[in-house]
């Protein structure tokens, strides 16, 4: 199982905007509701989901993250390992495709950034 590729400690990027669907959001556009961090597997928003609502110190999923979705306005931090430990890098916008940042397999942590 790959995780984030060694990047800097800490990587904060610009906003944008998303709208919601469970099991995937409609093709091309992001889906999280306020409060929530939501893992694609595909690129742009599509294939299977995890949805993370607070902090969690092991994300599992069977597959490499191909995007991600959060709410406008929110900070995210996630991590390449479990418990938080780096590479880290705080999101505040959605990413339709991750690979683009450098994540170019799982997640390991995830929590709101302050």
């Amino acid at each position: 199982m790959k995780s984030l590729p060694m990047i800097a400690a800490l990587a904060v990027l610009a906003v944008a905007a998303p709208a919601h669907a469970k099991g995937g959001a409609k093709s091309g556009v992001s889906a999280a509701k306020p409060g929530e961090l939501i893992l694609h597997q595909g690129t742009k928003y599509n294939g299977d989901t995890e949805v993370i609502t607070r902090d969690n110190s092991r994300v599992i999923t069977d597959w490499n993250v191909g995007s991600i979705s959060l709410y406008p306005g929110e900070k995210w931090e996630i991590c390449a390992k479990a418990r938080f430990k780096a590479p880290c890098m705080v999101l505040d916008r959605s990413i339709p495709v991750a690979k683009e940042i450098g994540i170019e397999g799982s997640i390991g942590s995830a929590r709101k950034a302050k």
